[in-house]
C-alpha cells in the first residue's frame, strides 16, 4: 500500500503463497518464503522483490521443502534462512545461507530457529 495514496498493489504472483516478508537494508528489495502448489504436491523457496513491484526472482526453489523467515544480512549481501525435508529424513529445520543473487547456498546449522545476524 503507498502511504500517500493509499493505493493497494499485490506484488506477488497468485499461485505462491508469500510468508515471512523481509525488508533489505534500505528497503529496496523485499525477501519472502513462499510455497507453491505443483502437480498433485508442492514446492517451497525463497524469492525477492522490489518494493515497486518489478523485479520479482525465486533464488531457491524445491518440491517438498519447506523455506522459513529469510533475513537480511546487515550489509544486504546475504540471506539466512530455515529449511525443511522430511522426505529427506529431516526432523528438525536447518539453517542455511546464500547471496542475495541465490549463489554460494550452504548450511550453516543442521537445527536452528529464529536466528539472527550479528554485526
Amino acid at each position: 500500500r503507498d502511504i500517500d495514496t493509499g493505493k493497494e498493489q499485490i506484488l506477488i504472483t497468485p499461485n505462491m503463497t508469500p510468508r515471512s516478508p523481509a525488508f533489505n537494508y534500505n528497503g529496496t528489495l523485499l525477501a519472502y518464503s513462499f510455497e507453491a502448489q505443483e502437480g498433485e504436491g508442492r514446492r517451497g523457496g525463497i524469492a525477492t522483490i522490489r518494493t515497486n513491484g518489478t523485479g520479482q526472482q525465486v533464488l531457491i526453489s524445491e518440491p517438498g521443502t519447506t523455506f522459513s523467515q529469510p533475513l537480511w544480512s546487515p550489509d544486504g549481501e546475504w540471506l539466512l534462512f530455515g529449511r525443511f525435508n522430511r522426505a529427506e529424513g529431516e526432523t528438525t529445520q536447518g539453517l542455511w545461507v546464500m547471496r542475495r543473487d541465490g549463489s554460494e547456498v550452504h548450511q550453516i546449522a543442521p537445527v536452528g530457529l529464529r536466528a539472527k545476524w550479528v554485526p
